[in-house]
């Protein structure tokens, strides 16, 4: 069956829009034939110049003329852990793939027939120095394409890992695949980045498939569209963060082939940032 897509936009600053909505002149590339679902946090609708922006958007490239395409604004704010949960939990159990998908992502080609023999697929952040939460962090799946091949066997599979957090105690041994959280061990903080619990629950019990160059041929991913403004600050490059998205996004041609090596080496090094960090 084909897949079900769901992406979350958000947009704090109106300066961010076209990295925010980077994904809307290529969606029907990446998934030519597939449902989607364009859902737009709270604080949108709130900003006339933000709404304003964003209906720009849609209009130029004639999403709202997509009948396979469903728009909502959500009229809460909606954290974007809890949003995936929701997908989740309320996918039907039809057999149809879901796929979690950030709006700073760019297609070149159709993914809409990949298969996987795996419960999560998507592309792998190794353990490492995390700069957003300036502490370590887990190793994860990014959230900003995961692939749920069976999510009926998922939510079957979360419950069977720690049956614990799901019986008349499960309060006071909660286990949540999901949010985000910072912890610490023996006084040492740890940054446990959105679904990362679900890698590391899944993980070495179930498969999990990484994305290789063959997935990542077919698209690009900005990274940190919507935090822009902070990661700006804490990054230690942060000039050339900021060139990325003010001016490497105008051209997704010269991108390619081009902003996965600079993805790809941020991690290792800040994996190696790690290591160096704890011998």
């Amino acid at each position: 069956m084909k897949p079900v897509v769901k992406i979350l936009v958000s947009c704090p600053n109106p300066a961010w829009i076209d990295a925010c909505t980077w994904v809307f002149p290529t969606l029907r590339t990446g998934f030519p034939t597939a449902k989607i679902d364009l859902e737009f946090n709270a604080h949108i609708s709130s900003d006339a110049k933000l709404l304003n922006a964003v209906e720009d958007k849609l209009w130029s490239f004639k999403l709202y003329q997509d009948k396979g395409m469903s728009l909502y604004f959500l009229p809460e704010e909606t954290h974007h852990a809890d949003w995936i949960r929701t997908k989740v939990a309320w996918h039907p159990a039809d057999g149809a793939p879901l796929v979690i998908l950030d709006a700073d992502t760019y297609f070149h080609s159709s993914v809409e027939d990949w298969r996987f023999d795996s419960l999560l697929s998507g592309y792998y952040v190794p353990p490492m120095w995390n700069d957003f939460a300036k502490c370590p962090s887990v190793s994860r799946i990014h959230t900003s394409f995961m692939w749920f091949e069976n999510v009926h066997i998922l939510r079957q599979a979360l419950k069977e890992i720690y049956p614990m957090a799901h019986d008349n105690t499960g309060a006071y041994s909660p286990c949540d695949p999901f949010m985000p959280a910072v912890r610490f061990f023996e006084g040492r903080a740890v940054f446990w980045d959105t679904c990362a619990n679900l890698f590391q629950m899944l993980h070495g019990r179930y498969p999990v498939t990484f994305f290789d160059d063959r997935h990542k041929a077919a698209y690009e991913h900005l990274n940190s569209a919507a935090f822009f403004d902070v990661m700006k600050t804490r990054l230690p490059d942060g000039e050339n963060f900021e060139r990325l998205h003010r001016e490497w996004l105008k051209d997704p041609a010269f991108l390619k082939g081009r902003l996965w090596p600079t993805v790809d080496n941020y991690y290792l090094n800040k994996q190696k940032q790690l290591k160096s960090a704890y011998l």
